[in-house]
């Protein structure tokens, strides 16, 4: 059974399929419809079938997945997929101040994507550090 609330075309359906493309296309780092649909273990055509407001997802597991792959709120993809009554649907998906500068930049598309990577990659490496100096301080408190 699909997960079709408010309709074909409707305006709860129009608005997981821009959700799901914004939050995809904004994560870090950033994602095909290919690339997540093999992480979600869907067919890359239901991804495309969510980003063209054709589907919404049937499950919220897999809205969960989505939602924790992207880097977005778990309850925020699940109001936005119909999936969770209590919360308003929000009109885009709540971005950090990094992504959003880098989404709202006037540059072209390889360059966005460019900077996504690099904020990847800049964040991987503060990870790094921040797990050596836990380490450091744990190592010091024996």
């Amino acid at each position: 059974m699909r997960n079709t609330q408010a309709g074909q075309g409707a305006a709860g359906q129009n608005t997981w399929a821009a959700y799901a493309k914004q939050a995809r296309e904004a994560a870090t780092p950033p994602i095909s419809q290919s690339e997540l649909a093999r992480r979600l273990g869907t067919d890359r055509t239901t991804v495309w079938r969510w980003e063209k407001a054709k589907q919404k997802p049937e499950s919220a597991d897999i809205v969960v997945r989505f939602a924790d792959l992207v880097g977005v709120p778990r309850d925020e993809a699940l109001a936005a997929a119909g999936l969770h009554p209590d919360i308003a649907p929000p009109p885009a998906p709540t971005l950090d101040d990094e992504v959003e500068l880098i989404l709202s930049a006037d540059i072209d598309e390889d360059t966005r994507r460019a900077a996504l990577e690099q904020l990847h990659r800049m964040r991987l490496r503060d990870k790094e550090r921040r797990m050596e100096d836990i380490r450091f301080f744990l190592r010091g408190r024996r």
